[in-house]
């Protein structure tokens, strides 16, 4: 079956709240969409940025500088996603990343991720990967302090571990379960983990991708203050600098100013912690805005800071004044995009 069509009934299995093409349609976001299929795999959640082109390159070209290309161990990076994943309550990505773990020859640590156990995890490296991971929405943590890596892999684990707390959300807001979740008994087999790392993936990536191939696709962008420690590896830095500026001008685009400043100045004071029960903290956020802009600014609060408990009901909310799949997209992004910087400051 050609991987075009793989994608398409892949893509039809796993969107919800969105109508993404499974390929697109403007010439930049081909060529972009050409690079991914030759290097990892065109799918979600990078192709549910296809309604915004520039986000969908920006994203893919964090993804590759983060996680594929450079010189850290690529299993290491898989480690960092996957317990980031976990961290966040994405089945979705931790059921890719743990494939592909165990497809790379870590099947302890794939268990281990999948289960939170993080001890367990055979390897000393990816043993403090994945501990360090899971301590990235806890600012002050000694491992954050300490970070378990080599200066020169330093960025390419912060970068994957930013690159994951975003995509996280996005998968949860627009993203039914995986498609290839399997039950824990067949799934835990080390034959099936390896056909399912390497089914989705196609061959989990080209090896040593050459570093900065993606950012052709992305305008220049000023540095980012918070994203300080990707400096090192000076493509990773320039991908999420992209990112950044691209999530900006998507929320500018659909939010005033003043939902904006409303949701922002949420995203600065959170800790990292999952929010509150109920809707109480959610109303009183939004409460001084108009009432039309309420509706998008409850789905963009609730894709910073608890994007798990998004349901059709808040998506369906945002439609009569935002009634693109662009528009959701960024808005989502936009906040996805916040709630990562806001975790660069502690990490």
């Amino acid at each position: 079956m050609p991987l075009n069509m793989v994608t398409r009934r892949v893509v039809d299995r796993v969107f919800d709240r969105l109508s993404v093409p499974p390929t697109p349609t403007d010439s930049p976001s081909r060529d972009v969409f050409d690079q991914t299929n030759r290097q990892f795999v065109s799918g979600p959640p990078l192709t549910l940025h296809l309604p915004v082109p520039a986000l969908f390159a920006a994203v893919w070209a964090a993804t590759r500088e983060s996680l594929l290309a450079g010189p850290t161990d690529r299993m290491l990076r898989e480690v960092v996603a996957g317990s980031v994943s976990t961290l966040n309550e994405c089945p979705y990505c931790v059921d890719s990343h743990t494939a592909s773990t165990s497809a790379l020859g870590a099947d302890d640590a794939a268990k281990a991720v999948r289960s939170g156990t993080f001890d367990a995890i055979g390897r000393d490296d990816l043993r403090s990967a994945a501990r360090w991971a899971a301590a990235t929405r806890s600012p002050g943590h000694p491992l954050l302090d300490h970070p378990p890596f080599a200066p020169e892999d330093e960025p390419y684990a912060v970068g994957t571990a930013l690159t994951f707390h975003y995509l996280n959300r996005l998968v949860s807001a627009f993203l039914k379960p995986s498609p290839f979740t399997m039950p824990e008994w067949i799934a835990r087999r080390p034959f099936m983990t390896r056909v399912m790392g390497v089914f989705p993936g196609r061959i989990l990536g080209v090896p040593n991708l050459q570093p900065g191939a993606s950012l052709r696709f992305c305008p220049s962008s000023a540095p980012v203050p918070e994203l300080a420690k990707l400096d090192k590896a000076p493509e990773v830095a320039a991908a999420w600098s992209a990112l950044v500026a691209a999530a900006e001008a998507a929320g500018t685009a659909v939010l005033s100013g003043t939902c904006r400043e409303v949701v922002a100045e949420a995203i600065t004071g959170w800790d990292g912690s999952n929010a509150a029960l109920g809707t109480g903290w959610i109303d009183e956020t939004v409460g001084p805005l108009p009432e039309g802009e309420r509706p998008a600014a409850r789905f963009a609060l609730l894709c910073a800071l608890a994007s798990y408990r998004i349901d059709n009901g808040v998506v369906d909310a945002v439609r009569p004044t935002h009634p693109t799949d662009a528009d959701l997209v960024s808005v989502a992004a936009w906040a996805s995009s916040r709630a990562a910087l806001r975790i660069a400051t502690w990490i």
